[in-house]
């Protein structure tokens, strides 16, 4: 994907391709992405109404 991007001279001018931290973010968002479309795809397809926070009711400490 780096390789595809560096092709972009705007691309390759303005994003710090060649740093670790900007592969290592990179990485995350996707993994992240990943992560929520798996979850809302359960959702539909268990046909239920998707929800940001799964669960329904509020937790409680000691009770």
């Amino acid at each position: 994907m780096l390789d595809r991007l560096r092709e972009v001279p705007a691309v390759e001018r303005y994003l710090p391709l060649d740093g670790q931290w900007f592969v290592s973010g990179a990485g995350w968002v996707l993994i992240a992405v990943f992560v929520l479309s798996g979850g809302r795809l359960e959702d539909v397809a268990a046909k239920k109404k998707p929800r940001p926070v799964p669960g329904g009711r509020a937790a409680t400490m000691g009770g």
